[in-house]
């Protein structure tokens, strides 16, 4: 039975949730910022973990990234770290990895905080949540 872990990146970016609403509710905004050509690689992942191919989507991602490039910035630094399996949690502002049970990935974890003032947690599980799987 493999399990997964997961890795909480904290950005300390603020998000508003009634204003990303109001953001959402104006196609036109929704449109524009899916049309963005350097959010593109971010909008939609797929990847493997343990076997199981996941789609890794957050309809709110192209807004949370057109009020702060900074999730770019963690975006690129998780790649240059070889961890693609992430996206921005609900409204934001906190990005979650989904990680093999058996990997190692304290080393990027330090990383992480250290060169991007970051607060990260690894769990291994959260109450109430679960993937939809494509």
């Amino acid at each position: 039975d493999e399990q997964m872990r997961y890795l909480l990146i904290l950005p300390g970016i603020e998000s508003n949730t009634k204003k990303l609403f109001e953001m959402w509710d104006n196609k036109q905004v929704r449109v524009d910022c899916e049309r963005k050509s350097n959010f593109k690689p971010y909008l939609e992942k797929k990847t493997i973990i343990n076997k199981n191919l996941f789609t890794m989507r957050n309809d709110f991602t192209p807004l949370l990234l057109m009020q702060n490039e900074r999730y770019i910035e963690i975006f690129k630094t998780l790649k240059d770290l070889n961890i693609d399996s992430y996206s921005i949690s609900g409204t934001g502002s906190t990005i979650f990895c989904v990680m093999n049970k058996n990997e190692d990935f304290k080393e990027s974890q330090k990383y992480l905080e250290s060169s991007n003032d970051l607060v990260t947690l690894n769990v291994e599980a959260f109450e109430g949540w679960h993937f939809t799987f494509d």
